[in-house]
C-alpha cells in the first residue's frame, strides 16, 4: 500500500489476522529489496492484539544465482489464546480451555527454482517454546482444567523444550 524507491523496492503494508477460536491481530509487513546490496531481501513482520499477543519475524534473503536464493530467517511470538481440548480420544469440544505459549524460532533458508512454477524450499533451524497459564474468551486456563480433572497437562508443558528441525518443501 505504501511503497517507496520505485519497482516498489520498499514497501510497508498493513496485515490483519482472524482465525476463528482465537483472538485476532493487527499489525504491519515491511520489506526491501536491494536493501543493503543489489540482490539483498529484507522482510519484517509485526502483529499484535495487546501485550498478551506478540509477535515479530524478520528474514533477511541474498540471490545466490538466477534462481536461487539464500537467507536466515528468525521469529518470536507470545500468545496467551491458544486452545486446549485434552489428548487423543479424550479430548472433548465441551473441555475448551486456554495456554499461553513463548515460541522463537530461527535458521538459514535455502530457495532453488527447480522449473517454471516448481520451486524447492530448504531450511534448518532451531526452535524453542515455553508454555504458560493463559486466558481468552471466558474460557478456563489449561491449568484449571488439569486442577478440576477434565484432563492430565500434555507433555513438555511445565518445561517446554527446544528443538532443531530440518525442512524441504517442492
Amino acid at each position: 500500500i505504501f511503497t517507496f524507491g520505485g519497482n516498489p523496492k520498499i514497501g510497508l503494508i498493513p496485515t490483519a489476522y482472524v482465525d476463528f477460536g482465537v483472538l485476532p491481530s493487527v499489525g504491519l509487513y515491511f520489506f526491501a529489496d536491494d536493501a543493503f546490496v543489489a540482490h539483498n531481501h529484507v522482510r519484517v513482520h509485526f502483529g499484535t492484539w495487546g501485550p498478551d499477543w506478540l509477535n515479530i519475524g524478520v528474514a533477511d534473503r541474498y540471490d545466490v544465482g538466477k534462481d536461487s536464493t539464500a537467507g536466515v530467517r528468525a521469529s518470536w511470538s507470545r500468545r496467551s489464546d491458544y486452545p486446549f481440548f485434552g489428548l487423543g480420544p479424550n479430548s472433548r469440544e465441551g473441555n475448551q480451555s486456554r495456554y499461553a505459549a513463548t515460541i522463537f524460532d530461527a535458521g538459514p533458508t535455502y530457495e532453488l527454482g527447480l522449473a517454471p512454477g516448481i520451486r524447492l524450499n530448504t531450511s534448518v533451524g532451531v526452535r524453542t517454546a515455553s508454555f504458560g497459564e493463559g486466558s481468552c474468551c471466558n474460557d478456563p486456563t489449561l491449568q484449571e482444567g488439569v486442577r478440576n480433572g477434565a484432563f492430565t497437562a500434555p507433555p513438555r508443558f511445565a518445561d517446554g523444550y527446544a528443538i532443531g528441525y530440518q525442512r524441504a518443501e517442492l
